[in-house]
């Protein structure tokens, strides 16, 4: 993903984010020729189209009562309220037409025992239904540049919004971002918790294959922690991490998946274990 940039920059980045508008749509009967003379159309009444006006094409058919939430309205109402707040931030933003991502930084740390952890959000919508309006929190380890995603293991600050509905964007984005300001210390004792653990080699490999069902990804993730000294929940923690923020073929979906698993280490859930069979 690209380098955390100013405000200033990103600003313009947010400027030419995809916009999106509603189109009716029309039905015909099964199997008849669209377009041809004679042939009856009906205006569907529970159903509109949502298209993307700079890509030019459908993003989705949704119901009558999805609303749409722009790009740009969600992250310059961002910029508006770190602003207000006076918050100093660095981000980057991925943008893919109808799906858009953002990471942000605060200035705030949280101690790791190497260069410390920078707390920040994660924020993503979508206009083809594959994402709602989700503001989580986010952290960026600084040694080893892993982004950690935190909506699980920290779930009371966490913003998701369905596309139905009025809501005031502006406001429980405020909302969301104080209560993001002011969770180093939440982060700090779950950071140090894992850290306590001392685990064994046998183990450490029974609770990677536990969390991650792949094997593809047991193996790498295994071979990351080979060579770690007095193993602990935060190596894996960080050795998953580091998979789903470095390894550039995982769908983001696969990301996703492996930084949801990774949580609950930080939060000690329990983990199933199937001891393999001689």
């Amino acid at each position: 993903m690209a380098m955390f940039k100013e405000l200033g920059e990103l600003k313009q980045q947010v400027m030419g984010l995809d916009m999106a508008t509603e189109r009716d749509v029309w039905t015909t009967q099964k199997d008849a020729p669209i377009y041809e003379q004679g042939t009856i159309s009906t205006k569907s009444l529970g159903y509109k189209g949502i298209w993307n006006l700079q890509q030019n094409h459908l993003s989705c058919i949704a119901s009558k009562n999805y609303k749409i939430i722009q790009h740009r309205e969600a992250f310059e109402k961002l910029f508006d309220t770190f602003s207000r707040l006076g918050v100093k931030v660095k981000g980057r933003i991925r943008n893919d037409g109808d799906r858009v991502a953002g990471e942000f930084l605060f200035e705030s740390m949280v101690s790791d025992g190497e260069d410390g952890i920078k707390m920040g959000m994660h924020i993503q919508n979508s206009y083809n239904l594959t994402q709602s309006l989700h503001a989580q929190l986010y952290a960026y380890r600084l040694v080893c540049s892993n982004g950690m995603m935190l909506g699980k293991a920290i779930e009371d600050v966490n913003l998701r919004r369905i596309h139905i509905g009025n809501f005031d964007v502006a406001r429980e984005m405020e909302i969301f971002i104080k209560k993001a300001i002011n969770s180093n210390e939440e982060l700090k004792k779950l950071v140090n918790e894992a850290m306590t653990d001392s685990l064994e080699w046998e183990a450490t490999k029974l609770i990677v294959k536990g969390l991650i069902s792949t094997k593809k990804y047991q193996k790498r993730i295994i071979e990351l922690l080979r060579d770690t000294y007095n193993i602990t929940r935060w190596d894996i923690y960080n050795a998953i991490t580091n998979l789903a923020t470095h390894e550039e073929s995982l769908s983001e979906a696969v990301e996703s998946w492996l930084q949801t698993q990774a949580q609950k280490l930080l939060l000690n859930e329990p983990i199933q274990i199937k001891r393999e069979e001689n």
